[in-house]
């Protein structure tokens, strides 16, 4: 394989000339990194929408989930008004899944855990967000698990401006809610330092319902004609009390809603969350090439306490991951067509730890100690071919392999272990490809036709796996992944002042992920 792709480089190399010159007008040149390295929007055929830092500054959006759903085809979903604490952003349509299928990025690296817990955007600060990327239905070539309905990559300032530059503000509104942050960049020379800070605290509308979180992003860049060098580190954490749902059932005369609208259902029921990331990104250019290798890890420790009418459960949760993943990307013509290569190789190692008890005074001696071990690799390459000045052509295909071994420590002498169970270990080694096909064609000056072939994928999560039997067992049920492909067809117009979409496609999903818990080992079902 290495000897056939070296091959296929020198190939690429060897034929360098001068390219066709593009006309200027095609798409306005705004910079996107949707192929993982900084370009031309016009550079590819994809379905993608920016929020850029104008939209974010001029948008009355609090959250950044809120921001996220003024987007056409973007819907998200916050029932207990945390600040975004709990929502789910759906592309697509993938309801109740949406989570699992549409894959978050900050700064080109994965936010979607291999647990259910979802993002948590009160950690993401809005005063840090450079831009953020909408990828509709693509990606998964180079992004690889989770992006069946598209990618979301939300871009983080770097220091620019030369000189000191602080801004700091706050707020106070109804409900107890108070919000402040500061931030302050530095740049000199070749160098930048950057600091944003964001502290909320809100009681919330309903009762048992307040949110605190605070956050703090760091970004170091120095750059040189050649190199360039950055560091980023982020620090969030997060106390959220859960008030539960409000129920309406006509025929036994109950609604909550009309008689209890703030009430709660769950008055001793809370979660909390500490995070801390942190990436180190070093890139190099040339005239023809560009190299990038991004070294990561990410940590996170979550609690929950669910009282269920005087059964308490207690669950405790760790987290971390490493990830390594270069990238190079080689600008050479083919066939006297400009055309440039991206190839990049991603590697994750996930350790995941779940303590379960009835109190947090007992989670010293866990009723089950649930350790989840999975590593995943990928190869992937990315082709775009200028066939014409009005005509761009892009293929790409992935290849990635997942390995995960999982183990219950089950303690039937714990407090509360009386009537538990444990899972018998479990592990397994999985397969999967992606591939994408694209044309985009100007027609005019202002309006493009795009068409687009594609296949992605997603392993099941470390939660998904671990449920009852029919006999109320715990068990470890492996899943075999789900696959989905994907036609889309798309008309852009893009004019000085305005710009407009219109998309048909269509997605066929194999074995969707959806557990049932009592069908011992199947859980397996297209929905």
């Amino acid at each position: 394989m290495s000897a056939i792709l070296l091959c296929f480089i020198r190939a690429i190399v060897s034929t360098a000339t001068n390219a066709e010159e593009r006309p200027e007008y095609l798409l306005e040149d705004l910079v996107v990194t949707a192929t993982r390295f900084e370009q031309s929007r016009r550079d590819g055929p994809v379905n993608m929408t920016v929020i850029s830092q104008a939209d974010i500054k001029h948008s009355a959006a609090k959250s950044l989930p809120e921001l996220l759903g003024l987007q056409p085809g973007l819907f998200t979903r916050d029932f207990f008004a945390t600040n975004g604490a709990g929502a789910t952003v759906d592309l697509r349509g993938f309801g109740a899944s949406s989570g699992q299928n549409t894959l978050i990025l900050l700064d080109g690296k994965r936010l979607s855990d291999i647990d259910i817990s979802g993002v948590q955007w009160p950690a993401l600060s809005v005063d840090a967000i450079e831009r953020i990327e909408i990828l509709r239905g693509g990606g998964a070539v180079l992004y690889g698990d989770g992006a069946s309905a598209g990618v979301i990559n939300i871009i983080t300032k770097s220091p620019t401006k030369t000189g000191l530059q602080i801004h700091a503000g706050g707020m106070t509104e109804s409900y107890g809610t108070r919000e402040f942050h500061v931030n302050a960049d530095y740049t000199s020379g070749e160098g930048g330092v950057g600091v944003y800070a964001n502290h909320y605290d809100s009681n919330g509308y309903r009762d048992n319902n307040r949110n605190l979180q605070s956050s703090i992003f760091g970004n170091f860049r120095w750059r040189s004609d050649a190199n360039a060098l950055a560091f980023k580190y982020n620090i969030d954490t997060q106390k959220t009390r859960l008030p539960g749902g409000r129920f309406v059932q006509p025929s036994a005369g109950l609604n909550e809603l009309a008689t209890d609208r703030r009430g709660t259902t769950n008055p001793l029921d809370y979660a909390s969350r500490d995070g801390q990331n942190w990436n180190l990104i070093w890139r190099r250019q040339s005239d023809n090439a560009e190299m990038m290798v991004d070294v990561g890890n990410r940590q996170k420790k979550q609690t929950a306490y669910f009282d269920f009418g005087g059964f308490p459960d207690y669950r405790q949760t760790d987290l971390s991951v490493w990830s390594i993943t270069p990238r190079i990307k080689l600008n050479h013509p083919v066939f006297d067509r400009e055309n440039s290569l991206i190839l990049g190789i991603d590697w994750y190692k996930w350790n995941y730890g779940l303590k379960v008890s009835n109190s947090p005074l007992n989670v010293g001696r866990p009723i089950n100690d649930v350790s989840v071990d999975q590593k995943n690799w990928a190869f992937y390459l990315q082709d775009s071919l200028q066939l014409s000045k009005m005509t761009m052509l892009s293929m790409g295909v992935r290849r990635e392999r997942l390995q995960l071994h999982a183990n219950d420590r089950f303690d039937v002498g714990a407090p509360g272990g009386g009537f538990g169970s444990g899972a018998t270990p479990a592990e397994t080694a999985q397969n999967e490809s992606a591939y994408e096909f694209g044309v985009r064609h100007q027609l005019n000056r202002h309006i493009a036709l795009t068409g687009k072939l594609g296949r992605s994928y997603r392993f099941v999560n470390a939660d998904e796996i671990y449920e009852f039997s029919p006999t109320f067992s715990r068990e470890f049920q492996l899943l075999p992944p789900q696959t989905v492909n994907n036609k889309e067809v798309a008309l852009e117009f893009n004019g000085a002042s305005s710009s407009a979409r219109a998309s048909v496609f269509r997605m066929d999903v194999r074995d969707e992920i959806h557990l049932d818990a009592f069908s011992t080992g199947v859980g397996n079902t297209n929905l």
